[in-house]
C-alpha cells in the first residue's frame, strides 16, 4: 500500500492551526499561560492607576508578552523553522511525501530522504476525520491522508496496521 501527498508551506502551517489546542497537556498550557497573560494585564493596570514602580510594569509587559506568544505563535514559529530547514535541506519549496506500507516496515520518502519504522515500534493509531497519526514509541508520530492512497486503500490498510500492532 502507498500514500502519496505534497508536502508546501501552506501545508506544514495547517498542521499547526489545525491542532493547535488539542490534548489534555495542550488545554492545561493553554489554561496556564491565558492565566499569566491575566495576571500581567491586571498588573499593568494596577501600575498604571496607582503610578507604581516600573519593574511592576516592566515583569506585566513580559508576563503578556510571553503569553500572547506561546499562546498563538510558538507552533507556528517552529513550524516554519522546520519547513525551512527541510526546504533548504532537499533544496526545493515543495516536495512529494511518499509512505509505503511494506511486509516488514512503513518507508517513508521526502524528496531524497528515506526513513524505515518498524511495525513493532507502533503505539497507536490516531484516526481524526481524513488525517491519521501513526505514534511510535519514541513519540514520533506520522501523518499522512485517507484520500491519497495510490495503491490500496486505507481501510486496507488500518486492517494490516491493526494486526502488525498485536
Amino acid at each position: 500500500m502507498k500514500n502519496e501527498f505534497t508536502v508546501t508551506k501552506q501545508e506544514m502551517l495547517s498542521w499547526v492551526k489545525r491542532y493547535n489546542f488539542t490534548g489534555a497537556v495542550n488545554k492545561i498550557l493553554f489554561a496556564l499561560y491565558l492565566l499569566l497573560g491575566l495576571v500581567g494585564v491586571s498588573l499593568l493596570l494596577t501600575v498604571i492607576s496607582n503610578d507604581g514602580d516600573k519593574f511592576g510594569g516592566a515583569i506585566g509587559i513580559a508576563s503578556v508578552i510571553i503569553s500572547v506568544y506561546k499562546l498563538f505563535f510558538e507552533r507556528r514559529v517552529f513550524m516554519l523553522r522546520r519547513y525551512n530547514l527541510y526546504a533548504k535541506t532537499y533544496g526545493v519549496d515543495e516536495w512529494q511525501r511518499i509512505i509505503e506500507f511494506t511486509d516488514d516496515d512503513i518507508v517513508i520518502n521526502d524528496h531524497n530522504s528515506t526513513s524505515r519504522f518498524r511495525y513493532e515500534n507502533m503505539r497507536k493509531i490516531i484516526d481524526k476525520g481524513n488525517v491519521v497519526f501513526i505514534v511510535l514509541n519514541n513519540n514520533i508520530a506520522m501523518r499522512f491522508y485517507k484520500d491519497t492512497f495510490t495503491e490500496g486503500t486505507w481501510e486496507d490498510c488500518k486492517t494490516m496496521l491493526e494486526s502488525k500492532m498485536k
